[in-house]
């Protein structure tokens, strides 16, 4: 690939990125793609890379029918075995920007069937990958059809990892899902799975809590949710030295109290 070409990407994605300026993203991007379809092939991962971020950014600037005809069209002549999450996550996105739910699920079950030729069964690969898929058909409200695809993730993830964030996550997932379908016993059993597991649980990094913490919150598990934000604040005061990272965990916990609506909680945490 050309260095001129690898340089037009780099300045394209500073102008979505860096100067929000999509415009000038976009007139970059449209002069790259026709350079590139000429010296790669159609299922080069760079190729694939220059049309994603062009529709990426169509969908940015409202022109969501301009990135879903050139995803469609790209997408027609590609193997199953090529890797093309990113592109069929940014025609998702177009076709229900299009309300063109037929398409969408078309590209859901795409995905799992190119996931499963090109990955290894009972990966954690495979896994995240029919994770992204399940949380299509998730929004399609597909829930009977996502159900065996959350719990496959969710056997792979308890082999593998069972104490990882994600594990708690799908297992949340799953209870919502259930929920969905009125099992409302099957999902609280899954509930109290996640909220036994969660009492072991351990991830410095605040991202990973935040995101698990919101996953408690959807699930009306407010006690577990509660439980995250008073271990960052035992952990700022008594485990860590360094006062940046201090305050980080006491904002950490004082967002999570602001969530839970426990105003004293989350001046007292802010104080100490």
């Amino acid at each position: 690939m050309p260095l001129f070409n690898r340089f037009s990407n780099a300045l394209a994605l500073y102008y979505y990125r860096i100067e929000n300026k999509i415009d000038k993203a976009i007139t970059v991007y449209e002069d790259l793609l026709p350079r590139v379809e000429r010296a790669i092939a159609p299922d080069h991962p760079y190729r694939i890379e220059v049309v994603s971020n062009l529709a990426k950014n169509y969908l940015s600037a409202g022109r969501h029918r301009d990135a879903f005809v050139l995803l469609q069209d790209f997408l027609k002549g590609q193997s199953r075995k090529s890797d093309l999450l990113a592109a069929r996550s940014v025609f998702f996105e177009a076709c229900m920007a299009e309300n063109d739910t037929v398409n969408a699920e078309t590209t859901a079950f795409s995905q799992i069937a190119s996931a499963r030729e090109r990955l290894e069964a009972g990966s954690l690969d495979l896994c995240n990958d029919l994770s992204e898929s399940t949380a299509w058909l998730l929004r399609l409200e597909k829930w009977e059809v996502a159900e065996p695809l959350i719990r496959e993730s969710l056997a792979i993830r308890q082999k593998l990892s069972a104490l990882h964030w994600r594990t708690f996550d799908t297992q949340l997932t799953l209870a919502k899902c259930l929920r969905k379908q009125n099992r409302l016993a099957e999902a609280n059993v899954l509930l109290d799975a996640a909220e036994v597991g969660l009492s072991q649980f351990h991830d410095s990094s605040i991202f990973i809590r935040r995101q698990l913490f919101d996953s408690l919150m959807e699930s009306g598990l407010p006690d577990s949710a509660r439980q995250l934000a008073d271990l960052a604040v035992a952990r700022a005061n008594k485990f860590l030295k360094d006062p940046n990272a201090r305050i980080c965990e006491l904002e950490f916990a004082s967002t999570c109290y602001v969530s839970l609506e426990e105003w004293g909680n989350q001046t007292g945490s802010v104080s100490k």
